[in-house]
């Protein structure tokens, strides 16, 4: 029990007399405004201190470099107040001193307390240059990005340490918008600055759920620190920035408090290096552009194009190849930018994917369009199987399809024989010795009727859009508009991290789509539906006794009668014919009588003049 008693004395009279060796002001240099012959003042030799080897002595106006500039050794020596000595532990009271410096990035440390009773806690901040320094936190662990920041810096031989709204984080600051005087709650702030140091600090309140933004520090709470360019340059991308998580070190009434691990302030479960994440060097820019860039040019430009011709696709066949290009380019492109954004995350060392608004939006735009893409589906398989139908509706109403006979061309007829063995062979008969067909049909066979004049095809009522259509028309609508501001939050993200602004294209790109797909959905107001346009027939034919029919073809083909080998022309007469329905054709050469002897026509035609149209005369 006395050897306990002596250790916890002994830890008490360490820690005392850590906390009463702090400095209580700080000696620094400051420059002159004396400038040389060529105009170039002490700031100049700051950035070329080489030039205090060459023309430090060089007197100008009864100054020098030398004596006039802190960078060559001269300047005018300044004392400051320290940003903060640690007050000395009184037991039986509550001490609040600050943790041990962690090293939260190269060349930064973060000190801290907590008080748990005044719900409270002060946070000191180092920086190994001369920058502007910010820190700020997720409320109570819920990721996002930072809305507001505790910023120290100096302009015009001024300090401030406030409380900025990030806006935006464009490199012209023109984002970081100082909060209202209401709002600026932090007490006891300081701010320092030396050539190679630069120091802030400030108390503020654990809660203020009432301030706009909110502001809520829990152990949960990731912090995100940033650190500006050198020589308190306002505007410009950051030297460094990153985050971390941090165990506040609360304020104890008992000395052998502090040599508790738990509440030492140091970072979450004593790990330095697996809980920080600082970016000095940007991480895997490459990879997080083409990220953006995929998606851009897919929610853009295509996405506007594939609901655009959702209206035009009953307008015609092209509208519809157009529609399932887009939606399948659009499904592509996004699957593949959230890869390359899953890949980007898993290279930057970063151990949970879906932290940020940004990626819970992103991910709710990619399930909104599955959702629409197994619509589109659907749909389109309904349609095909209505198209199918309509087809087998037609094929029954017209029934089986008619055999079309083409004109039959055959060799002249055949007379064989003599005296009361004559024969006429037809032209196309197989016994005809001429007919080199042997397989043509007989004029004796029954003529083959042509088919029948088939009507026009009523014009069909266009099909108009269902619910469930419009509703997965609005719901892409809405996707896009989800992913337009998906993208406006990305390229905020692409401007912290690598100060690349390209809200330009970005605005750009969305107003090209925009501008293409309201006049994409006019013209579709303007078209008729392909299925109300009438359906020409796709097989007439004249009908008998009409002119076409009637009139005869002018082939050459007069049916004349040849006579065999053998048999005299002169003694024998078979009139000519022709397969039409009025019989006008006069007799050839050889004929035995003439036409003007023929009284009575109709009296002289064979019986089977009407079925293969053929005078038959005997003498």
């Amino acid at each position: 029990m006395m050897m306990m008693m002596k250790h916890q004395y002994a830890t008490f009279l360490i820690t005392l007399l850590l906390a009463s060796v702090a400095q209580s002001q700080v000696e620094l240099c400051r420059n002159t405004d004396w400038v040389d012959d060529d105009g170039c003042g002490c700031e100049e030799y700051d950035f070329n201190q080489e030039w205090c080897e060459l023309y430090g002595d060089f007197v100008f106006e009864g100054e020098s470099a030398n004596t006039a500039c802190c960078a060559c050794g001269g300047g005018r020596t300044i004392f400051i107040d320290a940003a903060e000595t640690d007050p000395p532990i009184v037991l039986g009271e509550k001490n609040c001193i600050f943790s041990p410096p962690v090293e939260v990035a190269p060349g930064l440390t973060v000190e801290n307390w907590v008080d748990n009773d005044e719900l409270t806690f002060r946070m000191r901040l180092t920086y190994e240059g001369k920058s502007w320094i910010g820190i700020s936190f997720e409320n109570d662990g819920r990721p996002g990005k930072p809305t507001f920041a505790v910023i120290g810096r100096q302009e015009d031989n001024e300090s401030s340490v406030k409380k900025y709204t990030l806006n935006t984080a464009n490199p012209d600051a023109s984002g970081v918008v100082e909060m209202p005087q209401g709002s600026q709650t932090l007490e006891d702030v300081q701010f320092f600055q030396t050539n190679t140091r630069t120091v802030m600090t400030f108390t503020k309140t654990l809660n203020e759920i009432f301030d706009i933004p909110e502001q809520v520090v829990t152990d949960r709470s990731t912090w995100i620190y940033a650190v500006g360019l050198p020589d308190n340059a306002w505007t410009g991308a950051h030297t460094i920035h990153g985050k971390f998580n941090l165990a506040l070190n609360p304020c104890f009434t008992n000395p052998w408090e502090i040599t508790n691990p738990s509440v030492n302030g140091g970072l979450v479960d004593g790990n330095a290096v697996d809980r920080r994440t600082f970016f000095g060097v940007k991480p895997n820019k490459t990879v997080w552009i083409a990220h953006g860039i995929s998606l851009g040019i897919a929610w853009g430009i295509i996405a506007p194009l594939g609901l655009a011709s959702a209206f035009l696709k009953r307008k015609g066949p092209f509208w519809g190849k157009v529609n399932q290009f887009a939606n399948t380019t659009l499904l592509l492109l996004t699957c593949a930018g959230i890869l390359l954004g899953v890949v980007a995350t898993y290279l930057d060392d970063r151990s949970n994917h879906l932290q940020t608004d940004h990626s819970l939006y992103g991910v709710g735009v990619f399930g909104g369009l599955l959702v629409y893409c197994m619509m589109a589906l659907y749909f389109g398989a309904k349609a095909t199987q209505k198209e199918k139908q309509e087809a087998e509706a037609r094929a029954r109403k017209k029934g089986p399809p008619a055999r079309v006979v083409k004109p039959k061309v055959r060799e002249p007829d055949v007379i064989l024989g003599m005296g009361d063995g004559l024969e006429i062979v037809p032209g196309d008969s197989p016994h005809n010795p001429k007919n080199k067909n042997k397989k043509k049909q007989s004029l004796y066979s029954e003529p083959v009727e042509p088919p029948p004049l088939e009507e026009e095809e009523e014009a069909t009522p266009p099909e108009k859009a269902g619910c469930l259509e419009w509703f997965s028309r609005f719901l892409f609508l809405a996707l896009i508009a989800l992913a337009y501001y998906t993208c406006h939050s990305g390229i905020d993200w692409q401007t912290f991290l690598y100060g690349l602004d390209w809200s330009y294209y970005y605005w750009g790109v969305g107003a090209f789509g925009i501008v293409m797909m309201l006049l994409l959905i006019l013209l579709s107001c303007c078209m008729k539906d392909a299925s109300s346009k009438k359906v020409a027939p796709s097989n007439s034919r004249s009908a008998p006794g009409s002119p076409e029919r009637e009139s005869a073809p002018k082939d050459g083909n007069n049916d004349k009668i040849t006579f065999a080998k053998g048999v005299d022309e002169d003694s024998y007469y078979t009139p000519s014919g022709r397969d039409s329905y009025d019989d006008t054709t006069t007799l050839n050469t050889g004929q035995l009588m003439e036409e003007d002897d023929l009284e009575d026509k109709e009296a002289q035609r064979s019986p089977m003049r009407k079925s293969w149209a053929m005078d038959t005369c005997c003498l």
